[in-house]
């Protein structure tokens, strides 16, 4: 919930915006707690939702934001980071929001007890995301898309 409350505080969600939390995971923390603030949030996650989930997810039109956090950072192949941007890019939302954790900021992925870990420091993801975006900014350690 830290990462949400993070992007809520910076973006100040009024009511009735519509938020896809890309690679949301299975539980509905975030979610419900954007709830409080009359903010509707979609989750899709390949692998931590059901394909009926996902396709809801997927239906809306149109998104005024769509957050994905700490993400890329947990993937090793950029192949597979490059396939996720692109169907991000298949998405209408006004804005795209990334945060990343950056581990220890070594540059060099590795395992550990979570999983993969990418080790990399935010400037990384940020050239990452031109290839992708019009316009990417970094707004107090949130990358800030526009298609």
């Amino acid at each position: 919930i830290s990462v949400v409350n993070k992007v809520y505080k910076q973006y100040n969600f009024r009511p009735f915006t519509t938020v896809l939390d890309y690679g949301g995971g299975k539980y509905d923390k975030n979610k419900d707690y954007m709830k409080q603030y009359f903010v509707k949030v979609s989750v899709y996650d390949k692998y931590n939702r059901s394909e009926e989930e996902n396709r809801l997810a997927l239906s809306f039109a149109h998104y005024d934001y769509l957050v994905c956090s700490n993400v890329l950072n947990v993937i090793k192949e950029d192949e597979v980071i490059d396939e996720i941007l692109k169907h991000m890019l298949s998405i209408n939302a006004d804005l795209y929001l990334f945060t990343v954790y950056e581990g220890d900021k070594s540059g060099k992925g590795k395992v550990t007890k979570k999983g993969y870990q990418r080790n990399q420091k935010l400037n990384f993801y940020y050239s990452l995301l031109e290839h992708y975006f019009s316009t990417v900014s970094n707004q107090k350690g949130i990358l800030v898309c526009k298609k």
